[in-house]
């Protein structure tokens, strides 16, 4: 109807671009007065193994805390555009045929001792069975 209008579509993965979320390195829990601290390094690698420049918007989020008495800080983003009430993270690239960018993550979350609080550490799909 009208000609500037955009449609955003996905097709599926594209197999030439390979992109890996590792898990650097898990400072633990450490106690400080009242309150424990958790600390996460993560490292994202991305790869354009196609023979063409693509233009790539890359995405992740962090935790979102409901409470007042949990704070959720970044400490590192790699200049990712950040979306502080839903922790979105954007980056945008061009990668030229071959290239690598790695991009560091990382965050802390602190909450008090006697408050039972479960920060996912690995990523998991559940999906209903039929």
């Amino acid at each position: 109807r009208q000609t500037g209008d955009t449609l955003d579509l996905s097709l599926g993965r594209d197999k030439k671009i390979l992109v890996q979320r590792v898990k650097k390195q898990d400072y633990g829990k450490s106690n400080s007065g009242t309150n424990r601290l958790e600390t996460f390094l993560y490292e994202i690698t991305v790869k354009n193994n196609n023979k063409d420049t693509i233009d790539m918007e890359l995405q992740d989020q962090l935790p979102v805390s409901q409470e007042s008495d949990i704070i959720v800080e970044a400490i590192e983003t790699s200049k990712a555009e950040k979306d502080d009430l839903s922790g979105k993270l954007k980056w945008k690239m061009k990668l030229a045929p071959n290239e690598t960018r790695k991009y560091q993550l990382s965050f802390s979350v602190k909450y008090p001792k006697g408050k039972p609080v479960m920060v996912n550490k690995y990523r998991t799909i559940n999906a209903p069975k039929f």
